[in-house]
């Protein structure tokens, strides 16, 4: 999709997803970035999210057994009108 003779994203939006791309490339390493692509059905499908991270660390021979996941709700601003 990135790359169709007219592109669906817009240069600002590619750089955002090329660097995206390369933050994760470094976290994980560039060999781990080659192995095969999961659907997200068989990635997430009625999985929690403690056993996603597993699935996903595991897909990328990753050692994830320290690895805590925490839901951090986004705070809401609140409104300038008094309300």
């Amino acid at each position: 999709m990135f790359f169709k003779s007219r592109p669906n994203l817009s240069p600002n939006e590619k750089a955002q997803v090329e660097y995206c791309f390369q933050w994760i490339a470094d976290c994980v390493g560039p060999d781990r970035m080659r192995l095969p692509v999961l659907r997200s059905d068989e990635l997430l499908s009625g999985l929690s999210i403690d056993q996603s991270v597993s699935v996903i660390g595991s897909h990328l021979q990753h050692d994830v057994d320290q690895l805590k996941t925490v839901i951090q709700p986004q705070v809401l601003e609140k409104c300038g009108s008094g309300g």
